[in-house]
C-alpha cells in the first residue's frame, strides 16, 4: 500500500519549524523533523530568498516535494468566539465575518476570515471566528511556492495545540493551558475538550539564557492568566501543558503550575503521534496537531480555503435560472411528445389514405349496382298493361 506523506511547515521571524510524517487511521508516523535559524543574511519580508533557503534545507533534511500545512502564529491573527443569532449555516459566514470585522485591531478590509462552528443552540450558534492579515497569508504562500511546494492548508498554530490536547485523552478532554514556547514567542491556548476558548501570545527575550527566557514565559503566563479571568464564561482550568524547548520548559514549568495551583506537565509523548526512535518533538508537538486536526471530529480552520459568504442576489438568480432551465426543459419535452404523436397522426393518415385508393373500385360498383337496383324496382312497379 502506498504510503502517503504530509508535511507541516512554519516559518518564524527566527526560527524554521517543519515535520514530514504518514497518517495511518488516526495515528501519525513522524519520519523527518526539521529546525533550524533563519540566517541574519535574508530578509524576513523577502519570500524570494526565504522560500528559496526554506526549499535547500527541506531537500538537505530529506523532506521530499508535494502539499504542505503551513502554520500561521498566533501574534498575526485575531481570534473569538461569537455567539450569532441564527442557526442557518448560509448566514454563518456573512455574520462571523460582520461581527469579527468590528473588533480587528489590523484593516478588515484585507482580512481573511474563517471560523469552525463550537456549539448549536435551537437559535444560536457559537464559533471559534480568526482573522488573518491577507498580507501575511500572501507572504507565506508565496515563501513555500518559492520553495518547491504548494499550499494544501494554512491553519492556525493554536489549533495544531489545542489539537494535541484533545486527542491526548484522560485530563486531555477537560480544561487544559496550553502553553507552546517557540524561539519567537510564547503562545497560550485554553482548550476546552479540544475546542479553543482562549488565547493569546507574548514576546520572549532573544539571546538570552534559558533561566531568563524561563522567567519571561512565567510573566507571560500571569499576564495570559489575568486576561482569561476576566473573559466572560471562562471555565476552571485543571491543567497545564507546557511545550518547547527542552532547556526552559524545565525551568517554567513547576513555577507554572505553583501559580495557577494546578498540576503542570511536560508533553513527552502522545498516544497518537509515533516518532523515530530518538526523535525529538519539543518544539513540533503544534505542527503534529495541525496534521492530526483532520482525523479528529469537526471541522478545521483553512485560510486557504475559506468558508465564502453567501452571496443571497446569486443564489436567487440560481434559483431563477433553475426554473427557467426547467420551464425550457418541460417545453422541449412537451415539443417532443407532440412531434411524436404528428408523426403517429400522418402515418395513421398515409394508411387510410392508401386503403381508399384500394376500396375505390369496389365503391363504383356499389354504386352502379345501387342505380341499376333502382331502376329495375321502378321498372317492376310500373305494371305496363300491354307489356
Amino acid at each position: 500500500m502506498a504510503v502517503h506523506n504530509v508535511i507541516a511547515i512554519e516559518v518564524g521571524r527566527r526560527r524554521l519549524r517543519a515535520l514530514l510524517a504518514w497518517r495511518e487511521r488516526n495515528t501519525l508516523h513522524v519520519k523527518r523533523v526539521l529546525r533550524e535559524d533563519v540566517p541574519d543574511g535574508i530578509a524576513g519580508d523577502d519570500a524570494a530568498a526565504l522560500g528559496a533557503w526554506l526549499g535547500e534545507r527541506l531537500e538537505a533534511a530529506g523532506f521530499p516535494k508535494g502539499r504542505a500545512t503551513i502554520a500561521v502564529a498566533r501574534e498575526h491573527v485575531g481570534l473569538k468566539r461569537l455567539t450569532l443569532p441564527t442557526v442557518d449555516a448560509n448566514d454563518l459566514p456573512g455574520m462571523a465575518r460582520l461581527a469579527l470585522q468590528r473588533e480587528l485591531p489590523f484593516d478588515a478590509d484585507q482580512a481573511v476570515i474563517d471560523f469552525v462552528p463550537v456549539q448549536r443552540g435551537e437559535t444560536s450558534t457559537t464559533v471559534m471566528a480568526v482573522a488573518a492579515p491577507r498580507s501575511v497569508l500572501d507572504h507565506s504562500r508565496q515563501t513555500i511556492e518559492a520553495a518547491g511546494l504548494s499550499v494544501e492548508r494554512i491553519a492556525l498554530r493554536a489549533m495544531g495545540s489545542a489539537a494535541v490536547l484533545k486527542s491526548l485523552g484522560g485530563d486531555g478532554g477537560a480544561c487544559v493551558l496550553a502553553v507552546d514556547i517557540t524561539a519567537d514567542s510564547v503562545e497560550f491556548c485554553v482548550a476546552d475538550d479540544g475546542m479553543i476558548r482562549f488565547s493569546r501570545a507574548g514576546e520572549i527575550p532573544v539571546g538570552e539564557t534559558s533561566s531568563s527566557v524561563a522567567e519571561a514565559v512565567v510573566t507571560e503566563t500571569r499576564r495570559t492568566w489575568m486576561s482569561y479571568r476576566i473573559v466572560e464564561g471562562t471555565t476552571e482550568v485543571q491543567q497545564a501543558v507546557v511545550m518547547g524547548d527542552r532547556r526552559v520548559t524545565e525551568q517554567a514549568a513547576r513555577p507554572i503550575g505553583q501559580m495557577l495551583k494546578v498540576n503542570a506537565v511536560l508533553l513527552d509523548d502522545h498516544p497518537q503521534v509515533k516518532g523515530e526512535e530518538g526523535a525529538d518533538l519539543d518544539e513540533i508537538w503544534p505542527l503534529a496537531g495541525l496534521l492530526l486536526e483532520p482525523t479528529l471530529p469537526g471541522e478545521t480552520i483553512d485560510f486557504a480555503h475559506p468558508r465564502k459568504t453567501i452571496d443571497r442576489a446569486a443564489l436567487l438568480r440560481r434559483r431563477a435560472l433553475t426554473a427557467g432551465g426547467l420551464i425550457v426543459v418541460a417545453l422541449v419535452a412537451a415539443w417532443a411528445v407532440g412531434h411524436r404523436q404528428l408523426h403517429v397522426r400522418q402515418a395513421e393518415v398515409a394508411r387510410l389514405r392508401s386503403g381508399l385508393a384500394n376500396l375505390s373500385g369496389d365503391v363504383a360498383r356499389y354504386s352502379r349496382d345501387t342505380y341499376t337496383l333502382a331502376h329495375l324496382k321502378r321498372w317492376d312497379a310500373a305494371e305496363v298493361d300491354w307489356l
